[in-house]
């Protein structure tokens, strides 16, 4: 844009104090420079088109905003191009989890490339005829300058990628460790996940002068309480997954010629909340915590004889770095 130009933007009461909004007419400015001039109007009802050519007639460019849905993912914008005496219409779609305030900027983006070229003040008002009769055209042929709403709006996330440090401590006996795990996730909704996993735990039964192993596999669903168009970088939510458990023993003491060992394969369950802060882009750190339950108990036998039992329920904790894409 080469100088001063005159944009007024009517959108509904309701959305008029939306962060939306205050973004639509940032980005505007942002585009036409600061010589020009950005308002904010509000409608009750939207305005037919004699009603928009009339609304502001010393304005280079009038538009009427309006949301398609109530989640709004899809925007309407109708322009009359005062310099050109036209109506130009676009379309502008969103995914489930931009950020509202991101929308408003695309739109305001949007709204921006349609004004005309101009040099110097903004021209005189158009004599007082009737309303040209609306000609939708194409976006392209409404500007020089491409609709960036839907090439800038930020991708949806699809997936996750996690690793973890692992704790465990068991309820009623030795069954705690540390170890690592590694997880994937799709996101086949916007607040709801299918999650596999794997990992490791290690520690140790001193009672049986043992050293225990648990190898895990994990199948389950991710959900999330947080909004996904919300622009916090803290998300909060859970999981629950089903287990299949290889637990490991190996003993060895003073009066044994060769290390004992011996194992178990079982089923189990886990049910954990989840804190993420995305500190960077798509990288955040999680912290969970949650309890652990295998569908049985171990009795650890030495020489005939039981000294320990390995309770079913554990809790469990987990620190890491979570990637989306």
């Amino acid at each position: 844009m080469s100088l001063a130009l005159v944009l007024v933007v009517f959108v509904s009461s309701a959305d008029a104090d939306s962060p939306a909004t205050a973004a639509l007419a940032h980005a505007a400015e942002e585009v036409l420079g600061t010589e020009s001039r950005v308002t904010i109007q509000s409608y009750d009802v939207p305005l037919d088109d004699a009603q928009l050519t009339a609304a502001a007639p010393n304005a280079d460019l009038i538009a009427e905003v309006s949301w398609r849905d109530s989640a709004h993912r899809h925007a309407a914008v109708h322009c009359y191009v005062g310099k050109l005496h036209r109506f130009v219409n676009r379309e502008v779609a969103f995914d489930d989890d931009d950020d509202l305030r991101e929308r408003g900027r695309m739109i305001g983006f949007s709204v921006a490339s349609m004004a005309p070229e101009v040099e110097g003040a903004s021209p005189a008002p158009p004599p007082a005829i009737a309303p040209p009769k609306p000609t939708p055209i194409a976006p392209d042929e409404a500007s020089d300058t491409p609709s960036p709403a839907r090439a800038s709006a930020a991708p949806r996330t699809i997936g996750t990628v996690d690793v973890a440090a692992l704790t465990a401590t068991g309820f009623g006996g030795p069954a705690g460790g540390f170890g690592a795990s590694i997880a994937g996730r799709w996101l086949f909704l916007p607040a709801f996940s299918l999650r596999l996993g794997a990992g490791v735990r290690r520690g140790d039964v001193p009672v049986a002068e043992s050293v225990s192993e648990l190898a895990f596999g994990a199948l389950g669903l991710g959900f999330q309480f947080s909004s996904t168009s919300s622009p916090s970088p803290f998300v909060f939510g859970g999981r629950t997954d089903l287990l299949l458990l290889s637990y490991e023993l190996r003993h060895l003491s003073s009066d044994d010629q060769v290390a004992q060992h011996q194992s178990r394969v079982m089923g189990g369950a886990d049910v954990l909340l989840e804190g993420t802060w995305y500190f960077w882009k798509g990288a955040g750190l999680l912290i969970n915590a949650g309890g652990e339950f295998a569908f049985g108990h171990t009795d650890v036998f030495v020489h005939g004889k039981e000294v320990a039992d390995i309770p079913a329920l554990r809790g469990v904790g987990e620190l890491g770095i979570r990637a989306k894409f």
